[in-house]
C-alpha cells in the first residue's frame, strides 16, 4: 500500500511540475530542423513567448536569451557564423 502511495505522490507532483514548467514558444514556420543561416551577418530569430518567460536559442557554440515582451514577442540576433561552423 505504501509503495503505491509513493508511486502515485511521484506521478501526481510530476504532473505538476512538467505542467509549470511547459513553455509555449512559437516560433514561425521558416525556422526549421537543419536551415541554413546566412554566414558573416547578424541573424535574428524570433516568435512567441509568454509575457516574461525566458528563451534562449542555441546555435553551433553560441547560446543567446532574450525574454518575452508585454505582446508575447521575442527576438534574438546571433552572431555571425564563420564558413564550416
Amino acid at each position: 500500500m505504501q509503495g503505491f502511495f509513493t508511486r502515485s505522490l511521484i506521478l501526481l507532483l510530476t504532473a505538476f511540475s512538467s505542467t509549470a514548467i511547459q513553455a509555449d514558444v512559437r516560433l514561425p514556420n521558416i525556422f526549421t530542423n537543419s536551415m541554413v543561416l546566412q554566414r558573416g551577418q547578424l541573424n535574428p530569430v524570433w516568435g512567441k513567448a509568454d509575457p516574461g518567460e525566458s528563451i534562449t536559442v542555441h546555435i553551433v557554440t553560441q547560446s543567446k536569451s532574450a525574454h518575452g515582451d508585454e505582446q508575447g514577442t521575442c527576438t534574438v540576433t546571433c552572431d555571425p557564423q564563420k564558413v564550416g561552423k
